[in-house]
C-alpha cells in the first residue's frame, strides 16, 4: 500500500512538473513584435519611400498603427480590395529638406499594450 501512495505523489508532481513545462513553452516567443523596414534607405529630396511594417503575434489584438517621422512627411497607404489587414502595414515617406529622417511606426492592441518600432531614411541633393 505505501508503494502505491508513493506512486501517486510522484505520478502528481510529474504531472506538476509536465504542467510548468508546457506553461512555458507556451508563453515562450508569443508576445508582439514589430520591425520597420524602407523600400529604400537612400532618397532625393522629393523622392518618395515605401515604408513597411512586419508584425508577428498580433492577431485578435485588433492593433492600429500610427506612424512618425522626424523629418518630411509619412502618409498611410489605403490598402486595396485584395487587403485583408485591419492595420496599415506600409506608408509612403517624402521629404522636401535634406537629412535623416527616423520613420517610426507604433502598434496599439486592444489591450492597451503598445510596440514600436523605427527605420531611418537619409534623405540628400542631388549634385550637379
Amino acid at each position: 500500500m505505501k508503494s502505491l501512495a508513493r506512486l501517486s505523489v510522484l505520478g502528481a508532481a510529474f504531472a506538476i512538473l509536465l504542467a510548468a513545462c508546457t506553461e512555458s513553452m507556451s508563453t515562450w516567443g508569443t508576445d508582439p513584435a514589430l520591425s520597420v523596414s524602407a523600400t529604400r534607405s537612400d532618397i532625393l529630396v522629393n523622392e518618395s519611400a515605401t515604408v513597411m511594417i512586419k508584425s508577428q503575434n498580433t492577431l485578435g489584438t485588433n492593433p492600429k498603427v500610427k506612424w512618425s517621422t522626424t523629418l518630411g512627411e509619412i502618409s498611410p497607404i489605403k490598402e486595396g480590395m485584395l487587403d485583408f489587414r485591419a492595420d496599415k502595414p506600409a506608408a509612403m515617406f517624402t521629404s522636401d529638406k535634406p537629412g535623416t529622417a527616423i520613420v517610426t511606426a507604433t502598434l496599439t492592441m486592444d489591450n492597451g499594450k503598445t510596440i514600436s518600432d523605427s527605420t531611418q531614411i537619409q534623405v540628400g541633393v542631388m549634385h550637379h
